[in-house]
């Protein structure tokens, strides 16, 4: 009996010594193998940072076993790193927080100043600028004590920048410089024009366009030295937008054609959607419609194109991570096949019952390992499967034709409910007015119950819907009754489960997807969540797309009617304009020819008529002018202080021929010491053209009246006559250039309704209001209302 538990303890001695041999043969893997690791995630931390993950989660487990210091810290922020290129923020601080704790016991500055400086990075991504600020202060500490110029710049740099999202430009100037100043002292070519960027910035951002051209001008200069393209681009499109603020069109479009030729040799689509979108502006302040439109309908298109193919890079790195983790459980079955079989062969050598016993542990763990294997297998060829159909119909919404957009939609919801068993997929939209979501689209499996045409959420009882304040699917409960919004009158009793996925267009949100299935707890796998998430983003880059072209079709239409009331507004403005003329040079040469035959007071008759129709082709053509300078954007506001009664005195001087000749009464209700603040011309021309409207639609002998008083806030001026009146239809476009008409007065005099459109936007250029009233046959009155 000794004899047998000896034999026993010998071989079981025998494996510990094996184990051990084979630990002792790991932990002597060298340090620079953990640095080739960490190259080979480095490789791969932009473009597939999944792939990055693998190498550096390698590196840091051999660093770990060799007590390597710079290879634990190197490969935590390498982690961190490739979790924040993959927005998974909260990870990526997971892993800077161990670094920062390992640092600070090795009590590397250095170390701890980057930690810091990657810990400031990832708040200030989140927009929590006070935590990166503190975080970048306590990097910065550190770096001043271990001299590194590198590190110093950096965090300078970074300091300046949170500082001037927090609107601290002064202190954000200050360490923008000293970051600068260290750039010089090195030669650093680089990093000097990416200081001047910076700057120009800062003082763009200050409101201080001056400087920041001169800031961006040196950064060009420099650039265009170094022949960094995409830099190169960056800064002409930041010169451009301070061109576009400074009113030179001009330039700026010059700037930002050149930044797309370089865009386009880089393939770089972002800098020509962003180059589209100022020259969208730029071609809109220079009254260019067609070119504006053109410029967007680029913008539209580039943007789209940018999302898609960031959802396909997207699709294609989960299909990489899918497959490798395919291939890692394929190797660790084979793995531990091979330890089956050594350890097969080592106690095939012990006593024969040892050997039956753990033959029989060993085949049974076998099966169970190729059970969870099969198992896993089939789940990951179903998820490649869904996601590979993703990637097919994220081409198919983009591409298909816009009336055929929602049968795609509906397809691809019966595609989400027959994947993994789902009983039912609803699309709704939200309103925000009356918190509601309505339905929009829906696919039930056959079996079940899904019938809420619109969901209602009572804030009296503080019902709101989660998704609102959440970027990512929601699952909740049925059994646990924490479903908002949703009855069992509307669900299948046997559901158990529903996802809830938000879809936003444009940072809003739009609408939301709601799946049930009869599985407890479903949905609590991350990776289904993120396979569920992208199933929103591909229907949100699709009813984007419909919206978006829904949105030219109408700005089309409308900008073809506004093009179209244009042109038939300056045909009637040259028509109107030619039959003065023509009045004006007939009854002038009917005076040269009848000048020795007509009396002294038929010629001054002649004269007079001359002159009245002067007068009035003149305030004609000055109203043109002002609406001409209104549309360039020309007119500027000049307040200043006056009597009101000078100003009407002045008009009834230039009108007193007018209202003689139909013999209606100019009656000014306000006292001579009445004072206002306003821009005088605009005011001027303003009641000028009230008063000449009350003279053309009163009947001789009848009444136009100026009053005017002041509330605690305001200038109440009143213009009203006692004429023929107007209709609402009349009265409400009566400021509408596409709905403009010219309508003779009641001694048939002619005019183009131009008047009352400029007396609109000057009133909205001093900041006012005016309300019309009228009743037919009784009279109009206009009712200005100007701040004081």
């Amino acid at each position: 009996m000794n004899r047998k538990i000896f034999v026993i303890f010998f071989c079981v001695f025998s494996n510990l010594l094996l184990f051990a041999q084979n630990d002792n043969n790991y932990s002597n893997i060298t340090n620079s193998n953990v640095i080739k690791l960490l190259d080979s995630a480095r490789l791969y931390i932009s473009n597939t940072p999944s792939k990055s993950i693998n190498f550096a989660e390698e590196a840091y487990s051999l660093s770990q076993n060799n007590n390597y210091y710079l290879g634990k810290t190197l490969s935590l922020k390498m982690l961190a790193a490739a979790y924040r290129n993959l927005d998974n923020y909260s990870k990526a601080l997971e892993y800077l927080f161990v670094a920062l704790k390992i640092d600070n016991k090795e009590k590397s500055d250095v170390n701890l100043a980057n930690t810091y400086n990657d810990i400031g990075l990832i708040y200030y991504r989140i927009n929590n600028y006070e935590k990166a600020l503190e975080s970048y202060l306590l990097g910065l500490k550190n770096a001043e004590f271990s001299g590194n110029s590198k590190i110093l710049s950096n965090l300078y740099n970074n300091i300046g920048a949170a500082y001037q999202v927090i609107g601290k430009f002064d202190d954000a100037e200050l360490y923008l410089q000293k970051a600068l100043r260290i750039f010089e002292e090195n030669k650093d070519s680089t990093g000097i024009a990416r200081l001047f960027n910076n700057l120009g910035y800062l003082s763009e951002t200050a409101g201080n366009n001056q400087n920041a051209l001169k800031y961006y001008e040196n950064s060009l200069k420099i650039k265009l030295k170094l022949n960094n393209k995409l830099d190169i681009a960056n800064t002409m499109q930041n010169l451009a937008s301070i061109y576009l603020s400074l009113q030179n069109s001009d330039k700026a479009i010059n700037l930002l054609q050149n930044s797309i030729e370089l865009a386009n040799s880089i393939n770089n689509k972002k800098l020509k959607a962003d180059a589209y979108l100022l020259l969208t502006f730029c071609y809109f302040y220079k009254r260019d419609a067609k070119q504006s439109l053109n410029y967007r309908n680029l913008f539209f298109k580039t943007s789209e194109e940018i999302k898609r193919d960031d959802q396909a890079r997207k699709i294609a790195e989960l299909l990489v991570k899918n497959k490798l983790e395919q291939k890692e459980k394929d190797n660790l079955y084979l793995a531990r096949l091979t330890n089956v079989q050594r350890y097969y062969m080592i106690i095939i050598g012990v006593i024969f019952t040892i050997v039956v016993i753990t033959l029989i542990i060993l085949i049974r763990n076998k099966n169970s390992i190729n059970k969870k294997l099969t198992e896993s297998s089939i789940q990951l060829k179903k998820r490649i499967e869904f996601i590979e159909f993703l990637s097919n119909s994220s081409s198919n919404l983009i591409n298909v034709p816009l009336n055929e957009i929602d049968n795609n939609i509906i397809h691809f919801l019966q595609f989400l409910t027959d994947f993994n068993d789902r009983k039912f997929v609803a699309l709704f939209t939200y309103s925000q007015q009356n918190n509601s979501l309505t339905l929009k689209y829906k696919f039930v499996n056959p079996d079940f119950i899904f019938d809420a045409k619109e969901i209602v959420f009572d804030n009296r009882k503080n019902e709101a819907l989660p998704t609102l304040f959440f970027d990512k699917p929601i699952t909740y409960s049925v059994s646990d009754n924490t479903i908002p919004g949703l009855s069992s009158d509307y669900v299948d009793p046997e559901i158990r489960t529903i996802l809830f996925i938000p879809i936003k267009i444009e940072n809003k949100l739009w609408g939301v997807i709601i799946s049930g299935t009869t599985l407890e707890n479903d949905f609590h796998n991350e990776e289904l969540i993120n396979i569920f998430s992208l199933s929103g983003e591909v229907l949100s880059n699709a009813l984007k797309r419909k919206m978006n072209e829904e949105r030219l079709v109408f700005y089309s239409k409308e900008l073809e009617e506004i093009n179209r009331s244009k042109d038939r507004f300056y045909s009637m403005i040259s028509h109107d304009l030619k039959s003065p003329f023509q009045g004006l040079l007939g009854l002038a040469s009917f005076i040269i020819s009848e000048a020795d035959n007509l009396s002294k007071d038929e010629i001054k008759e002649f004269v007079g008529n001359i002159e009245n129709s002067a007068k009035n082709l003149f305030g004609l053509l000055e109203n043109l002018l002002n609406w001409t300078r209104f549309e360039l954007g020309r007119i500027q506001y000049y307040p200043e202080k006056f009597y009101l009664y000078d100003l009407l005195e002045e008009i009834e001087n230039l009108l007193m021929g007018s209202a003689k000749k139909k013999e209606i009464n100019l009656n000014f209700e306000i006292d001579k010491d009445f004072t206002l603040v306003a821009d005088r011309k605009m005011l001027y021309s303003i009641l000028s053209n009230l008063i000449i409207n009350g003279i053309k639609f009163t009947k001789p002998k009848g009444m136009v009246t100026v009053s005017a008083q002041k509330s605690l806030s305001n200038i109440i001026i009143k213009v009203s006559d006692n004429g023929i009146g107007m209709t609402n239809n009349q009265i409400n476009n009566l400021f509408d250039i596409t709905n403009i008409n010219s309508t003779p007065g009641t001694n048939n005099e002619k005019g183009t309704g131009l008047g009352l459109l400029l007396v609109g936007e000057m009133i909205e250029k001093l900041k006012g209001k005016i309300e019309v009233t009228s009743a037919i046959g009784k009279g109009t009155c206009f009712i200005i209302s100007l701040p004081q």
